[in-house]
């Protein structure tokens, strides 16, 4: 993860929470090395990728892309250092 894109904006409270909490969004730009299966009609020559041909129409691939990771987040103000984060999903970077 690089430290210095990552970014919060605060979208509300959890008021059922003792004591409230405060709820986030939290994104952050990463490498994310990726595995698995393509199609081999999916498969493009200029990607960097790594690949092996399986059979007729299947590569096994590997590589690192770019991405933004997003979270949900929740922390108790008053422990700015409590924080709770869940993966949301992971977006290519650029998207």
């Amino acid at each position: 993860m690089h430290p210095d894109t990552v970014r919060a904006a605060v979208y509300g409270t959890d008021p059922d929470a003792q004591p409230v909490q405060l709820l986030a969004t939290v994104t952050a730009e990463a490498e994310a090395h990726v595995e698995g299966f393509l199609h081999v009609s999916d498969h493009n020559e200029d990607s960097d990728f790594s690949v092996s041909l399986i059979n007729d129409y299947t590569y096994e691939a590997e590589g690192t892309r770019p991405v933004v990771l997003h979270f949900n987040a929740r922390f108790d103000p008053d422990h700015e250092n409590a924080i709770e984060l869940d993966l949301e999903k992971a977006t290519p970077l650029g998207n």
